[in-house]
């Protein structure tokens, strides 16, 4: 039941957490939040981070972020995988609406 719970935890923290931003680096950062005891393994589309305690922050490949997963394992507990979806937040085009095309 816990495994369930931080899975759940896990997996909404990285869909809620995003930016709102126009232009991003090549690679973007996420933090792969978690509140377990023991070091876990992240495989991502940039590489694969062994033994490392978690929050951890990991990269992804900028250029077809749409897609990718973020695998996370450990010994002892279970989690899913995050697929990455790109999406325009809607503040962008109400940036341009109010502030013309530099704001």
């Amino acid at each position: 039941m816990k495994t369930t719970i931080y899975a759940l935890a896990l997996g909404a923290t990285m869909m809620m957490s995003s930016c709102a931003t126009i232009v991003t680096g090549t690679n973007p950062e996420v933090v792969v939040e978690g509140n377990i005891p023991e070091p876990v393994t992240i495989e991502t589309s940039y590489g694969v981070y062994t033994d490392v305690q978690l929050p951890y922050m990991v990269k992804l490949k900028g250029k077809h972020l749409n897609g990718q997963r973020i695998q996370v394992s450990s010994e002892n507990y279970e989690f899913k995988d995050v697929l990455i979806r790109k999406s325009v937040n809607g503040w962008a085009f109400g940036n341009i609406l109010i502030g013309g095309l530099i704001g």
